[in-house]
């Protein structure tokens, strides 16, 4: 067993709940310090659990076996369902930045060795970037919904 492996997955478990807790108004948090909803807090949250979930299936190895073939089906639908779930949050955190309600503050810099430039950034450019991203990942979300649809989750591309 990959201790680190273990120690990331635990830790990324733990944080996201933390963070959930937070949202969900059980652990108390200055109102001050949201900037963003709270279900868009808790979306995050999730997103960070599932993904320390993730890390922790990894350590489940291909069985060898055909009674440990089963278990490693299973695994591969809780990877295929936690990866879908992670990119749902992010999508949807992504869609709220660039086209909820509300003001937005963005900044922008680039850091290379020996230079380091803060960028022009305003509300208008911020939304644009994310709208960009969002819009994508939404693209990605259909056509992985799709495809799921028809049943083409083999390996061999059908």
């Amino acid at each position: 067993m990959d201790r680190s492996t273990l120690v990331v997955g635990l830790f990324t478990i733990g944080m996201g709940v933390a963070i959930l807790l937070a949202a969900l108004d059980l652990v108390p948090v200055d109102e001050a310090s949201f900037h963003a909803p709270r279900w868009v807090v808790g979306a995050a949250g999730c997103a960070a659990s599932l993904v320390g979930g993730l890390v922790l299936l990894s350590l489940v190895s291909p069985g060898t076996t055909p009674a440990e073939t089963g278990i490693e089906s299973l695994v591969d639908r809780m990877r295929q369902a936690g990866a879908l779930m992670v990119f749902v949050l992010m999508a949807a955190i992504a869609n709220w930045i660039a086209f909820g309600p509300g003001e937005r503050a963005f900044s922008g810099s680039v850091s290379l060795p020996f230079l380091a430039l803060a960028l022009p950034s305003s509300e208008v450019i911020g939304r644009f970037v994310f709208g960009v991203g969002a819009v994508s990942l939404d693209v990605i979300l259909i056509l992985i919904v799709f495809r799921g649809l028809r049943g083409g989750t083999d390996a061999d591309g059908g």
